[in-house]
């Protein structure tokens, strides 16, 4: 499959690089943390025919430059906000994944006006209870950190290695952009979701053990107009585990005639 060439544009000071390709109405492409503008490769032969993408690297990912402070995703989408004005600030369509789908929500909510529908694929929106094993780990950095607090000449070295073993894969593998995590994982979209006025189309994958299929049964029933289309057999990443089932539900959604139908076996939205 060939690579869509390079483009770089500077936004709030920082370098963003972004890729497009297709004709057509324009559709942006957010991806999830730790991925980038190739992330969606698999489906853009079929997003391509209908739409022209705009897929930027979101700032810290790919190629783009990294914030110099905690973002959280209302700065992420204040960088979406100057691409499609860039495009010609007509109204738009937005496909986010995972953490890009709280970005696209949080763009949907501050910039209404450029947008027209949005597709949120396993996208953390509504807060999860903690698991036990969480908790304890939770707990233990907790600690480390009190223990950091009396010992100031010992502080980098013990919250490094308390870190690299009580912190998530995401997080250890965060570096720079840790702060942001941490800011991003402890946003709640829901009390927002009720202000969503464009169209939404919920894909969530039937085993995702990351988010979960209530989360996005959650906010379904906490947006006022939602359709929820679940991916059969499909965990985290439903555009890889299953491209077409994928594909054609976000077309026929784009194309107006819905998408909140049955896919498989997979429990969904009547």
């Amino acid at each position: 499959m060939a690579v869509s060439p390079q483009h770089f544009t500077q936004i709030d000071g920082l370098r963003v690089q972004f890729r497009s390709r297709g004709a057509g109405p324009l559709l942006l492409l957010l991806h999830g943390w730790g991925g980038s503008s190739l992330s969606f490769a698999p489906v853009l032969p079929a997003l391509e025919q209908r739409f022209r993408l705009l897929i930027p690297d979101l700032p810290g990912f790919g190629f783009s430059e990294p914030p110099a402070a905690a973002w959280g995703s209302a700065d992420y989408a204040r960088v979406a906000a100057a691409l499609i004005e860039s495009a010609g600030g007509e109204p738009v369509d937005v496909l986010g994944h995972s953490f890009g789908g709280k970005v696209a929500v949080a763009l949907a909510t501050q910039y209404a006006e450029l947008v027209n529908r949005l597709v949120l694929v396993a996208a953390p929106l509504v807060r999860q209870e903690a698991s036990a094993g969480t908790r304890s780990r939770g707990r233990a950095y907790a600690r480390a950190r009190a223990v950091a607090r009396l010992l100031p000449p010992l502080r980098g070295l013990i919250l490094r290695r308390a870190a690299e073993r009580y912190g998530s894969q995401d997080y250890k593998a965060a570096g720079p952009l840790r702060p942001t995590l941490v800011r991003v994982v402890n946003e709640d979209w829901r009390p927002a979701l009720p202000a969503v006025r464009a169209p939404v189309l919920l894909v969530y994958g039937e085993n995702d053990a990351d988010v979960p299929l209530a989360v996005g049964e959650a906010a379904r029933d906490a947006l006022p107009n939602a359709e929820l289309v679940v991916i059969e057999g499909a965990g985290h990443f439903p555009f890889l585990d299953d491209s077409q089932r994928f594909s054609e539900a976000v077309l026929r959604f784009l194309a107006g005639t819905g998408g909140a139908v049955p896919l498989g076996s997979g429990p969904a939205a009547e």
